[in-house]
């Protein structure tokens, strides 16, 4: 019952993740999503103080998404921000703190495009949003694993996956985790900052 309350709880009010606690933290292997690539994607470098993570994007599918995403990277708003939640064998959440841990201004939201996305395989990377599907702004977390729980109607947006730093995401989803701020129990205690997102191709 105290799971089935924390999963529920989590779909109502997703930006605290906290919430929701996996059983088993599982190894991240480099296995590609379900999703065949394309040498018409963009390709963008995520890159941390812990290494590189390299992400294809799906304009073909999300482009609304994906015209976000990169304006919040044309404007060099994910510039010293902080992965702020890390849920080992679920997900790595970052895109909205600085970091001194201070909430950053964003562009209005976007349309939900949920409904033209694929499924969350482990490796893509997906919009955060409230409990609002239309509210996603520059908020975004990858997959570590299947998760199947996101694949639900006006759900959460997959609008990219990653192609390589796999070991830069288990490196970081091995950290050790404090609580920080009003609402996350598992922030890394040593920052993990996005120093710089640029475009690769």
């Amino acid at each position: 019952m105290k799971k089935l309350a924390r999963f529920l709880l989590f779909l109502c009010f997703c930006p605290l993740l906290w919430a929701f606690t996996p059983d088993t933290p599982g190894m991240l292997e480099p296995q590609s999503p379900s999703v065949s690539s394309s040498s018409t994607r963009p390709i963008y470098e995520i890159q941390t103080n812990v290494g590189s993570i390299v992400i294809e994007l799906f304009n073909d599918m999300t482009p609304q998404t994906v015209e976000n995403f990169t304006q919040y990277v044309h404007e060099a708003f994910y510039d010293d921000t902080q992965v702020h939640q890390v849920l080992p064998g679920f997900i790595i959440q970052a895109g909205s703190y600085d970091s001194n841990f201070k909430a950053k201004e964003t562009h209005a939201p976007i349309h939900n495009e949920a409904s033209l996305s694929p499924h969350h395989t482990r490796g893509t990377i997906a919009m955060m949003r409230s409990n609002d599907p239309d509210s996603a702004t520059s908020e975004f977390f990858i997959n570590l694993d299947n998760n199947e729980l996101f694949d639900i109607p006006n759900g959460y947006t997959v609008f990219g996956k990653v192609i390589h730093g796999f070991d830069v995401l288990e490196k970081i989803s091995g950290l050790p985790t404090c609580a920080r701020g009003p609402y996350y129990d598992d922030v890394p205690c040593q920052p993990v900052l996005i120093q710089k997102v640029v475009k690769v191709q």
